[in-house]
């Protein structure tokens, strides 16, 4: 006996002495009841002439939740198609209307990845599509009968991405990326099919279905699970193709089960990570699946061809530009969903939290190494503040203050540092620099100057000279005289739950650091390369982008400069924590964000002097802060990351600013918030603008902490 899923409408046979128990459909996962089937119904059936208008009907390659696909010989042109024949109630006009409308923009594009649409129309009653006949089989047989290895798998996954992008190009959103509408042919090459039948509906034709859930939900991501179809965009797609690479590297699904707890699970869970399933997936790849794959469209890939383009470095043996989703917000939805647990934890959390600082503690002032430094001009006095292994604040009350100027030799232990170097000699000033101290063993063949060092025949390590700028180097700046109390956050995300601390006056580059800035300093000339990858003209007045964190800092250094902490720029960008926006409370100004040269646009500007512009307007920017919870957080038992992963806040930008392309209900958020990117990103939309500290911060007041409630 056959029976239909009534989610997706697929083909099953089902024993005759099988049981009325739950079956499970294998295309869209979910669990179905036969007696529920047999008493479905069909909309539309072909007439007993086998014949539709000019198409003669051969036989029924199969049948899903929008419609039926028939094999057919079009007897005008003489040749074999797939019809398409929606299941659509003649009195439904207006979802025919937009079928054909769909169809109508399908059929202008063409990839040799995407199955071409060679007509539509109407006959009689019904509405159809007549397209390229692809002979071969679905995805899931050809998985099966395959078994291809990670790379094989990869590659088919990028050649889809880069039909997808090309369709989300052209304005149409597939709505239903799985196995069972990608065919592979012959050549194993992969089509995707049933554009315009199972991507969009009509927004006239959803208005009167509130809530409706469009698509096949083991397949789906959560804004089209909760019927939120006007949020369905191209990133959508992105998370269906990510179920798929899913599914191809551990022969299963992310989310199973009944529907309703299916779309459960997509709303709430995070999936397991295929490595915990198959251990021999490469562990770039997963990072590729988990962020392709990531709840909030925020945090995927901004486009299908970013997807297809890491998928590419993968294949090549080039390092992928993905990294897992973020700690952060998987621990915000988890205590979202289970605050009691969350805060009755924390007590727990903070112990083994104090106990684990207690013994990094003790590793550290046991494992001392002698350390060289010498510092241009010499004569220098120098303070090593230790880094919080932690959260990377500076700790002044650890301070290693050595008696003696420059050139220095001191015993510091292994970790992170905020070195501090003030001239004493005439028409300087100082520096403030971080160095890495290496455990024992440790080299960094590729490490960029100010993480470097060099260990002599006598066992000092040598670390890179702290060359100090000239009392000039704020010229061009503009300076905030910072508070002693500033309310950092706000109410309105959870993410950012206000707290009060003290910002120390600094000064702040007027705009992000040009293309032109780089070229003269020819200190970042190499990272140009990233523009010719892309296919772009780095023009000199525009921000630098494509620089990691690490290229910044060191940028920064070079000139005499630092990187920003977010206190001190969401200071800035808040005007003193007075407007929401650098420019005021109009969020509307950054509804049309747009990429342009530093100090564009005009309105978005402080009334400093020399005037700040394009502190969230443009590119997203680097700060040197490590990605933290705000002490709210903490409370709660929340904890950063591991140091390993070199987290760094970004500010300026929403994610999708980063990715280089904007989304409007990201960029209204304003200033506030903040997320992190790994310190190896390298994007489109993420630049940096320079800082330096009003004083040199020598003291534990030097500093920034939050205020105690």
């Amino acid at each position: 006996m056959r029976i239909a899923c009534p989610n997706c409408n697929h083909e099953l046979e089902v024993p005759d002495e099988a049981t009325a128990s739950d079956l499970v459909c294998p295309t869209c996962g979910s669990r179905i009841e036969r007696q529920s089937v047999l008493e479905a119904t069909v909309a539309w059936q072909p007439p007993p002439s086998r014949r539709f208008g000019r198409y003669q009907l051969l036989e029924r390659l199969g049948r899903g939740q929008y419609g039926e696909v028939w094999k057919a010989r079009d007897t005008q042109l003489d040749r074999l198609v797939a019809l398409k024949i929606p299941r659509l109630d003649p009195s439904q006009e207006s979802m025919a209307a937009a079928f054909l409308r769909e169809a109508q923009a399908a059929a202008q594009v063409r990839h040799p990845n995407l199955v071409a649409v060679y007509e539509y129309g109407r006959e009689g009653d019904a509405v159809y599509i007549a397209s390229e006949l692809i002979e071969g089989c679905t995805l899931t047989e050809w998985t099966l009968r395959r078994q291809p290895g990670p790379r094989e798998t990869a590659t088919m996954c990028a050649l889809l991405a880069e039909a997808l992008h090309e369709a989300h190009e052209a304005g149409i959103v597939h709505r239903d990326v799985k196995p069972g509408n990608i065919l592979v042919d012959a050549n194993d090459q992969p089509h995707l099919s049933d554009f315009g039948v199972a991507k969009r509906q009509d927004p006239e034709a959803t208005a009167t279905m509130p809530g409706q859930v469009i698509g096949t939900p083991a397949y789906m991501p959560p804004e089209q699970a909760r019927g939120e179809n006007y949020r369905v965009d191209r990133r959508s797609d992105v998370y269906s193709l990510g179920v798929v690479l899913y599914q191809m590297l551990t022969g299963r699904r992310p989310f199973e089960g009944p529907t309703r707890v299916l779309l459960q699970q997509i709303l709430h869970d995070d999936p397991k990570p295929p490595r915990k399933l198959v251990p021999t997936v490469p562990w770039d790849l997963e990072k590729i699946c988990l962020k392709a794959m990531a709840k909030e469209p925020r945090h995927r890939y901004a486009t299908a061809h970013e997807m297809a383009q890491d998928l590419g470095r993968f294949v090549r043996g080039e390092p992928v530009r993905a990294h897992p989703p973020g700690w952060f917000g998987r621990a915000v939805r988890w205590v979202r969903r289970r605050p009691a647990i969350s805060a009755a934890i924390g007590v727990a959390g903070a112990a083994l939290g104090f106990t684990f600082l207690v013994m990094l503690d003790r590793r550290s002032d046991t494992a001392l190494r002698p350390v060289r430094l010498a510092t241009d001009p010499p004569g220098a006095t120098v303070v090593f503040h230790p880094l919080d292994p932690i959260t990377g604040e500076p700790q002044p009350e650890r301070a290693v203050r050595p008696a003696k100027p420059s050139p220095i030799e001191v015993m510091l232990a292994p970790g992170e540092y905020l070195v501090v170097a003030v001239a004493n000699t005439e028409g300087y000033s100082f520096h403030e620099v971080f160095r890495r101290v290496p455990r024992p063993g440790a080299s960094f063949p590729e490490a960029h100057p100010h993480q470097s060092f060099v260990v002599g025949p006598d066992g000092v390590v040598e670390l890179h000279a702290i060359v100090i700028p000239r009392v000039s180097v704020t010229e061009g700046m503009a300076r905030f005289e910072g508070a002693a109390e500033f309310t950092v956050g706000t109410p309105a995300m959870q993410e950012v739950p206000p707290h009060r601390r003290n910002v120390p006056a600094f000064w702040l580059d007027a705009t992000e650091v040009r293309v032109r800035d780089v070229q003269r300093a020819d200190v970042l000339r190499p990272l140009l390369s990233y523009y010719e990858e892309q296919g772009l003209e780095p023009r000199p007045d525009d921000p630098m982008v494509f620089v990691g964190y690490d290229d910044a800092a060191w940028y920064a250094e070079s000139v005499g400069k630092r990187l920003p902490t977010e206190w001190e720029y969401e200071y800035a960008a808040t005007r003193r924590g007075t407007r929401e926006f650098p420019w005021g409370d109009d969020a509307q100004r950054a509804a049309h964000w747009t990429f342009e040269a530093a100090g564009q646009p005009a309105w978005d500007c402080l009334d400093t002097v020399p005037p700040v512009y394009g502190l969230y307007s443009n590119v997203a920017e680097w700060t040197c802060s490590w990605q933290v919870p705000y002490p709210h957080h903490y409370a709660l038992g929340l904890r950063p990351p591991p140091p390993e992963g070199g987290w760094r806040v970004v500010r300026g930008g929403s994610f999708s600013v980063v990715k280089g392309a904007p989304q409007l209900n990201d960029c209204l958020l304003g200033p506030r918030q903040r997320f992190a990117q790994i310190r190896q990103s390298y994007e489109p939309g993420l630049g940096f603008r320079c800082a330096r500290s009003a004083k040199p911060r020598l003291a534990p007041e030097d500093f920034s902490r939050p205020l105690t409630e």
